[in-house]
This record gives C-alpha cells, sequence and structure tokens, in this order.
C-alpha cells in the first residue's frame, strides 16, 4: 500500500511534537529536581519529613511551652484567626457578686465571689443531670465560691433535685450550704454521677472537691 505524502507528513509532525513534549518535560524535571527549596527534591525530602515528623506526634514527649501560640481558627462568616496562651487555658475568670444570684451555665469553671459586698449573698445552682438542656449542667461543670468581703457569708443552694452529696450527714436534696465570714473561705464543687450516703442509687449531684473555712449544711 502506497503512503500518499500528505499521511507522511501528519505523522513526521506528530512524532516531532511529542518528542518537542518529552524534552519539555525533561528539562522541567531536570530543574525542579536541583534547583531552590521548590525543587521536586526537596519537596519530596519535606513529604518524607513530614511524615516522620506526624508519626513522632505519637510519642506525646513534648509540650507547650508558657509562651507559645496555639492558633484557632474562627470558623463565623466574619472569620478572623485568634490565638492562645497555654497559660490562658488554666486562668480563672472572677465574678465578684453583691446581691443574690442565679449561677449559670456559662459560670462553669469560673470563680465566684462576694467582693464588696454589704450584706450575705445566696447562690442558687443550675440543675446537676447527665444531659443537660436549658438551665442545666452536665457531669465536670464546676464553680468556686470564695469569701473575699469579711464578716459576709456565701450560701450555696442546689437545685430542689439535686444534693451538695455527702458534704455532710443528712444532706438531702435542696439542702444548701453557707460558708463562715473569713476572708479566703472557699469551696469548689463538681457535677458528677455517684453514691450518695444512705441511697444505693448513682445519681447526679454536686460533690466537694474540697473546701477551706467552714461550711455548714443546713436545711
Amino acid at each position: 500500500m502506497i503512503e500518499r505524502g500528505d499521511d507522511r507528513m501528519k505523522k513526521q509532525i506528530v512524532i516531532l511534537f511529542a518528542l518537542c513534549l518529552g524534552m519539555i518535560g525533561y528539562l522541567v524535571y531536570e530543574k525542579l529536581s536541583r534547583e531552590g527549596p521548590t525543587g521536586l527534591g526537596e519537596v519530596l525530602e519535606m513529604a518524607e519529613g513530614v511524615g516522620t515528623k506526624i508519626s513522632a506526634l505519637t510519642e506525646m514527649t513534648d509540650h507547650p511551652q508558657e509562651d507559645d501560640e496555639l492558633v484557632v481558627v474562627d470558623s463565623t462568616p466574619t472569620a478572623t484567626t485568634k490565638r492562645i496562651l497555654p497559660r490562658n487555658l488554666f486562668r480563672y475568670d472572677i465574678i465578684d457578686k453583691t446581691a443574690n444570684y442565679t449561677v449559670l451555665r456559662a459560670d462553669g469553671h469560673k470563680v465566684i465571689t462576694n467582693n464588696d459586698t454589704s450584706a450575705d449573698i445566696e447562690c442558687d445552682l443550675p440543675e446537676c443531670v447527665a444531659s443537660p438542656g436549658a438551665g442545666q449542667v452536665g457531669p465536670g461543670w464546676n464553680v468556686i465560691f470564695y469569701v473575699l468581703e469579711s464578716g459576709y457569708k456565701i450560701t450555696v443552694d442546689p437545685h430542689a433535685n439535686d444534693s451538695i452529696a455527702d458534704f455532710a450527714s443528712g444532706n438531702d436534696a435542696g439542702d444548701h450550704i453557707y460558708s463562715d465570714t473569713t476572708i479566703g473561705s472557699c469551696i469548689k464543687l463538681v457535677c458528677m454521677n455517684g453514691d450518695v450516703i444512705g441511697d444505693e442509687t448513682d445519681a447526679y449531684n454536686f460533690y466537694s472537691f474540697g473546701y477551706v473555712g467552714t461550711w455548714t449544711a443546713e436545711d
């Protein structure tokens, strides 16, 4: 079969085009593999290094230093990148109350004081439950009460369904506790599930994680 001249020409053009592409690809590869931090060789080395670092994370041998910054990405419509200093993770927010106060779910992990008050104050706790809804708190929620005004006490009143469990003998559901009037008297209460003296059924209640000064249970 005799091949026409125009067919031969088309084949030659295709072959020449393929050779050019191959040469260009080879030159690009050589450039990337030999040049600068963006070269292919260094990219491959970086990828290998990243793999090593990720696997090393399981060792958990290091920890953030006091002034290290942890980046937090805000996902709101007006997103901004924020930062957290590790020391701030352990900082307490202090709220001073000079009158009776209903403790909010948002007050968890805070210190409530009676600073600058001129009278005794009462703080009413939210209900402690397994799966909290509105006006309720769940396991691990905690709050600290601290007397900062000499001569005035703080009374802590749990929800009617809760007790400040095993704080004192006979401290039943709804019974409150109160501090003495000495600056430095304080108590930390945590919502947990556990046994109550005289009750074989576990229940969610507030438990004391320790206190300073004199705290008294009362009906």
